[in-house]
């Protein structure tokens, strides 16, 4: 069985560390569809969990792959998701091992680090508070192991493991310090051990532990306050600055030591973000910054406070395939990975290249589609990548592409 080493992104995507290789050299992927056994080629989201068995969450259910068999009939004895919409948004562990699966419509689910069954998370809670989401938009655990719950129709919800109590937070009229709104689309908590929320419609909430209320950051523009709130993501650079990312209004850098707000945007003018819905936020070994969005990738340039650009290229074998970035990653090596509608892209920062994975109709041993939504990696150096026909992975030890079949072992 596999070491643990897992990395998991919060809004849609997850992913992994590759290799170095030269333009010329033909790499084969493993692939995994709905013959070999998953209920759905659409992949939303992968984790390795503490005994090493990677999950895969899909639009169709979730699953369990050790590496030989597949896993697709998880369910506990209550309320099994494939009596319900199976559409699997996220997955999060924990610190004590269990593995929370997020869906679209059904609820929230865990399984614990032991029997390694799914089940519904239907607390009994003893302050009578019932959780009540369905739509689950983010899961993550605090310092004080604390299990925040983000949904997109109820709020926020926390959960308290050792006391059983579960606080349901939503937009009261009649408190200002309420939370903003009841849509939430990314939690977060700082290396200072403030939790953030970002909401879609609210704007942002800092939630202050000692009132147990929230702080509002929202609507107008006047230098602590700002002027869009339909947020899809955050993020905390080594700055400790938080970046906001937004559907259609750019990106927000929060300065927390001056208490400013800056808003970048596209206005057609060099050194402006390449577009105004961001996808996604990361920051690479390097402390640099790169931003991807609905039309190009971006890096921020700390000294001048703008943006470098990189665009698809036609005309270019070394450009991006695609202006549309689903996810970015960096592998130990230092390589960069970004993942679009049209295949993988390698950066080397030493070379200043990108090369290319996608799918070639003619060879079967190559990416199964060019969608690339969810990548990871485990702790012997596999590489899994989702995209919307299925699973693939990657023997970089062995170079070697073999196929696998569920026989629907348990």
């Amino acid at each position: 069985m596999l070491k643990v080493k897992v990395r998991i992104s919060m809004f849609l995507f997850i992913f992994i560390s590759l290799f170095h290789f030269s333009a010329d050299e033909r790499y084969r992927f493993r692939q995994i569809s709905v013959e070999d056994g998953l209920p759905s080629n659409k992949i939303n989201s992968i984790l390795q969990d503490d005994s090493g068995f990677m999950w895969i969450g899909t639009n169709d259910g979730l699953i369990r792959f050790d590496g030989v068999h597949i896993r697709n009939n998880l369910n506990g004895t209550d309320d099994p998701i494939n009596n319900s919409s199976k559409i699997i948004r996220n997955l999060y562990k924990d610190r004590s091992g269990t593995i929370w699966v997020g869906t679209s419509l059904s609820g929230l689910y865990k399984i614990d680090s032991g029997p390694k069954t799914l089940e519904y998370f239907k607390p009994t809670s003893r302050n009578g508070v019932s959780f009540k989401g369905k739509s689950i938009s983010s899961v993550i655990e605090d310092r004080s192991g604390m299990i925040w719950i983000g949904t997109n129709e109820e709020g926020l919800y926390r959960y308290d493991r050792i006391s059983g109590n579960l606080s349901c937070y939503k937009r009261d009229l009649n408190s200002p310090k309420s939370l903003s709104h009841y849509s939430i689309s990314s939690i977060i908590e700082d290396r200072s051990g403030i939790l953030w929320i970002c909401t879609f419609g609210g704007g942002l909430n800092r939630y202050n532990k000692e009132s147990d209320d929230f702080t509002h950051y929202k609507n107008i523009n006047s230098g602590t306050n700002i002027l869009c709130n339909n947020f899809t993501s955050i993020f905390e650079d080594h700055s400790n600055n938080l970046w906001i990312g937004t559907l259609t209004d750019g990106i927000i850098k929060f300065d927390r030591t001056n208490m400013i707000f800056k808003n970048y945007k596209h206005r057609g003018i060099r050194g402006d973000l390449s577009d105004n819905y961001v996808s996604e936020i990361f920051e690479d070994s390097t402390n640099t910054l790169w931003i991807g969005t609905g039309y190009g990738l971006n890096k921020y340039d700390w000294d001048n406070d703008s943006f470098i650009s990189y665009y698809k290229n036609s005309n270019s074998s070394s450009s991006l395939s695609s202006n549309l970035i689903y996810s970015i990653f960096e592998d130990d090596s230092g390589m960069l990975w970004f993942g679009t509608d049209e295949g993988i892209n390698l950066f080397s920062r030493d070379k200043n290249i990108i090369s290319l994975f996608r799918n070639d109709p003619n060879d079967p041993n190559s990416l199964n589609s060019n969608s690339v939504y969810a990548i990871d990696e485990d702790s012997s150096g596999n590489i899994w990548i989702g995209t919307e026909n299925g699973l693939n992975k990657f023997d970089r030890k062995k170079n070697k592409y073999i196929r696998y079949y569920s026989n629907n072992i348990f």
